[in-house]
């Protein structure tokens, strides 16, 4: 009993000196935000995920068109008309929620980034 009374009081006091050590080197002033550089990096980063975005709207809505003609030929039985009927709407409902965050994701590119990709000094961290 006494030795895990001992290894506590250790542990504890062990914790505690760590985080008055880790609340003194926080505030010795390091910096306080993101640099310009980090900025910019994570501007770039964005446009990125903003074009990957795009291209996986196009080749979504390359599959809609592809449902829609095989639709519209009549070639098909009713349980096929069916099922490409169910995946039409699964398809479309993709499509609604990819542009959606397209268009949130350009909001916030417009919002924090230049619009010509560069930054300055007026531009705030995400």
């Amino acid at each position: 009993m006494r030795i895990r009374r001992m290894l506590l009081s250790v542990a504890l006091a062990a914790t505690l000196a760590g985080g008055a050590a880790g609340v003194a080197l926080a505030g010795e002033g390091g910096p306080t935000g993101p640099t310009p550089e980090r900025i910019a990096a994570r501007c770039e980063r964005g446009q990125m995920l903003l074009e990957r975005l795009e291209a996986r709207a196009a080749k979504l809505a390359e599959h809609i068109a592809a449902v829609e003609a095989r639709l519209a030929s009549g070639e098909l039985t009713e349980r096929q008309t069916a099922r490409l009927e169910r995946l039409l709407e699964h398809l479309q409902k993709r499509a609604e929620k990819l542009d959606e965050r397209i268009a949130r994701l350009s909001a916030k590119l417009a919002e924090k980034c230049n619009s010509s990709g560069e930054t300055g000094g007026e531009v705030e961290p995400f």
